[in-house]
């Protein structure tokens, strides 16, 4: 969650793209290029998210194995 969190415009903007499919694939090309440009700007500003997010996976793994164990 706290990886979505720094991405916020990323992921509004894809959602946004995805709701504008207008259908010619020039536009679509540009979309995704445009895109892909601010994914790599995040990325670039926020680089912990990465490790956030990966962190925030292994803690749910350990969760589950505890849970499925009897061990909580």
């Amino acid at each position: 969650m706290v990886s979505l969190i720094a991405q916020f415009p990323f992921v509004r903007a894809v959602i946004r793209a995805s709701a504008e499919d207008d259908g010619t694939p020039d536009r679509a090309k540009r979309r995704q290029e445009e895109l892909m440009k601010q994914a790599a700007q995040l990325k670039a500003e926020h680089p912990w998210s990465d490790v956030a997010g990966r962190a925030g996976w292994v803690l749910l793994g350990i969760s589950l194995v505890l849970r499925f164990t009897g061990a909580s």
